[in-house]
């Protein structure tokens, strides 16, 4: 069993939640709209934004980050920055060498 401070556990709330977790977050109303799956990004990606920003989530291995753009730009536009962001991140976690992350 991992501990609830552990990156997968917190994801698997984010993104996975049990239904006791939907309920909460149905109540804390946290997000504008349900996360959307981003496809060939890390292992696992979700988008989520409204009109003034957007966030994208990017779990590699044991570990996950978030990049937010915000602007007058589209969400679309946001989107795909954050992406192009995330792609780097990502080559960089897969690159030999020291790690980003320690």
């Amino acid at each position: 069993q991992a501990e609830p401070s552990h990156p997968g556990v917190q994801w698997a709330e984010l993104f996975h939640p049990d239904e006791k977790e939907k309920e909460k977050q149905k109540k804390k109303k946290r997000q504008s709209q349900p996360a959307q799956p981003v496809a060939g990004l890390g292992d696992e990606a979700f988008w989520t934004g409204d009109g003034y920003f957007g966030v994208l989530y990017v779990l590699k291995g044991d570990d996950y980050f978030r990049i937010s753009v915000g602007g007058p730009q589209s969400e679309s536009e946001r989107r795909k920055k954050c992406e192009t962001l995330a792609r780097r991140v990502v080559e960089r976690l897969d690159a030999p060498g020291p790690s980003l992350t320690r």
